[in-house]
């Protein structure tokens, strides 16, 4: 279990992400591009094919609302491209 009083949550925003493991690199490369980085990576306890991703991102950073906005715009089609699949 994950140590959560070791985060620095007045600097750093934190995500955790579940996803499956032949997309999990595609995942952590989009979001690099959003200012986030990886911190953990932990295989699930049931399902083989899924990892948790864990990653941080520097609070006061600049055009932080035009980022977050781009990200749920990639969020949406990333989920809208895995109904296809």
């Amino acid at each position: 279990m994950k140590n959560i009083s070791a985060k620095d949550y007045w600097n750093y925003d934190y995500i955790d992400l579940t996803a499956k493991t032949a997309s999990a690199q595609e995942i952590v490369d989009a979001y690099g591009v959003f200012g986030w980085q990886e911190t953990d990576r932990e295989p699930d306890r049931r399902y083989f094919d899924v990892l948790h991703l864990s990653f941080k991102r520097e609070r006061n950073i600049e055009n932080k609302d035009s980022l977050q906005f781009l990200q749920v715009t990639f969020e949406r089609l990333i989920n809208a491209r895995s109904a296809y699949e």
